[in-house]
């Protein structure tokens, strides 16, 4: 976008965002749904759970002054480009002014909205309903005390030597598209309900019930970052492609949450596609497709290098060992943001410190330090802890998966992905929004959330590679 259409993007976004909280605080709205609310006794199950769905909404967004929704998504939209620029010059300091704008403004959605024992409860509840920061403060902090301690074991591991003498094989793009979309197929992405697109960032967007897609990037020296983004949003979208079709255009054809569906992208990207069954699957169609480029990795090869553990900068291109310390490191920053515990300037001092603290590490420079993510330009405050939530819910998940399913690897070593998807669909995808995320995990699993079970995966799968059992 030219710079100068900013403000009239920015305008024409506020007034859509005043539009829509109208209507869903509108008088005649909430005496319906006042009113249904208080005669759901011969409501059916997905009745009662539309029912709780939009009237949890509804209690919040009446709550919040018109003025102040139109506010923040106009602020937010000039932010978008402060941020890029000062992303590129590598200067907090420019982008800082926004941010103080925008943490004020979230605070005051906070309040007005109410909240028991924390305002950042309010900000969760926008993107994991239901969530408590007192709830995530235990998990993350056991998660983050065990993760430190997994990353000490595998830093004195010989194995990392080896790993850094495989070479990658450059792979036409060409090639990666075609191997690319037999590879989602055979997972059982539905072309006939969605497409592959290419963009900078890959994500999946629903357009419509039955048309759910997804976009990748592609990188000729490094196949294995669209492949693994490839499949991480082929996750996203089977999930959507496979709700119950009864609930379509119900307001339940949807995720419950986005840790509950960021779940379902790791389940495929970390805990089907980094294992070596599949790796063994990959490579005998790989080398069908393009045995000149894949004639020169293994099998062995390309487990080891999807599973490298190194402590880096960027969170989007770390390993699943180091990913949640940098997920933490920005929860810990927003709800002290949000209760005023620090101030928006002090932020950059304290990631560095927390950066060196958790990983061993330290930014270079801003870019690659607190101005690497979009989120907070973006108004998106309280978003982060979900990433890490469905890394958690994948482990647990898969745990009960692989109770339920016998010998998983060798039906993935052969491509035969059926069994794991009709499992997913009937014991997660099929329901949509009909439960709430808690709900759900103690249907499947019959235990809440807990982060042992992902903690004892990094244990048993890095300790046999790098050898610290």
């Amino acid at each position: 976008m030219p710079k100068s259409g900013i403000e009239g993007k920015a305008r024409q976004t506020g007034y859509i965002a005043k539009l829509l909280h109208k209507k869903s605080i509108s008088k005649e709205f909430g005496q319906a749904l006042k009113y249904i609310k208080s005669n759901t006794e011969k409501l059916k199950l997905e009745e009662k759970a539309m029912v709780r769905n939009l009237y949890h909404e509804y209690e919040r967004d009446i709550k919040i002054p018109t003025k102040l929704v139109t506010e923040i998504v106009e602020v937010s939209s000039r932010s978008q480009k402060v941020w890029e620029e000062a992303k590129r010059s590598s200067d907090f300091d420019k982008f800082e002014p926004y941010l103080t704008k925008l943490v004020k403004l979230k605070r005051e959605v906070c309040e007005k909205v109410g909240y028991d024992d924390s305002p950042y409860d309010v900000l969760l509840d926008s993107y994991e309903p239901y969530m408590k920061e007192k709830t995530l403060d235990k998990i993350f902090s056991s998660l983050r005390d065990d993760t430190i301690k997994v990353l000490g074991k595998i830093e004195g591991s010989k194995v990392k030597e080896k790993i850094g003498k495989i070479k990658i094989p450059s792979i036409p793009i060409d090639v990666q598209k075609e191997l690319n979309k037999a590879v989602v197929a055979d997972l059982g992405y539905d072309f006939s309900s969605g497409r592959i697109d290419e963009a900078e960032h890959p994500f999946t967007t629903w357009i419509t019930t039955g048309d759910i897609r997804f976009t990748t990037h592609y990188y000729e020296e490094n196949f294995i970052q669209a492949l693994t983004s490839s499949i991480h949003e082929c996750g996203h979208s089977m999930y959507e492609q496979n709700h119950d079709k009864k609930l379509a255009f119900t307001g339940l054809d949807e995720g419950i949450s986005l840790g509950i569906h960021e779940s379902q992208s790791r389940t495929w990207e970390n805990q089907i596609a980094r294992s070596m069954a599949f790796c063994k699957y990959f490579i005998k169609k790989a080398r069908k497709i393009y045995d000149k480029g894949f004639r020169k990795i293994s099998a062995d090869d390309l487990f080891l290098i999807l599973n490298e553990v190194k402590p880096g900068m960027i969170r989007i291109r770390v390993d699943e060992v180091t990913y949640n310390l940098h997920v933490v490191l920005r929860f810990e920053l927003e709800k002290k943001l949000i209760k005023g515990n620090i101030k928006p300037k002090d932020v950059n001092e304290i990631w560095i410190e927390k950066m060196k603290e958790y990983l061993g590490v330290k930014p270079k420079n801003d870019g690659e330090g607190v101005l690497q993510d979009v989120h907070w330009s973006s108004g998106l405050l309280g978003y982060f802890p979900t990433y890490s939530l469905g890394n958690l819910y994948a482990a647990q998940f898969c745990s009960k998966m692989e109770e339920d399913i016998q010998d998983i690897d060798s039906k993935v070593e052969i491509g035969n992905f059926k069994p794991i998807l009709k499992w997913l669909t009937d014991k997660i995808y099929r329901f949509g929004h009909i439960y709430t995320a808690d709900e759900l995990c103690k249907k499947v699993t019959g235990k809440k959330l807990d982060s042992k079970y992902f903690v004892k995966y990094l244990n048993k799968k890095y300790g046999k590679i790098y050898k610290f059992l």
